[in-house]
């Protein structure tokens, strides 16, 4: 895969910098990790009762974990924003 990921990246004149296999096969396992987690967590689960989740708790239980996600975002974005002292500009 490290192969083809090299040989896409020339075909296609990627903005990276030459790195060794090493670093390019880290890139991959970290990036597939990342998307089985993603995976698992949207699957439908099995409620303690032994059944599986019904469709409507499998939505609401995905769009709790989305809407927390972005509370997050929202919040690391503000803390960075504060401690880098970017702030809006306030009208006179």
């Amino acid at each position: 895969m490290v192969d083809k990921l090299k040989e896409t990246r020339k075909e296609e004149n990627w903005d990276l910098p030459d790195r060794e296999d090493v670093y390019f096969r880290d890139l991959m396992y970290q990036r597939f990790k990342r998307l089985r987690k993603c995976w698992r967590d949207g699957k439908v689960c099995r409620l303690p009762s032994g059944d599986l989740e019904t469709e409507e708790e499998w939505a609401a239980r995905v769009e709790a974990v989305y809407l927390k996600d972005l509370h997050k975002g929202r919040h690391l974005e503000r803390r960075i924003k504060v401690s880098f002292g970017v702030r809006r500009k306030r009208k006179c």
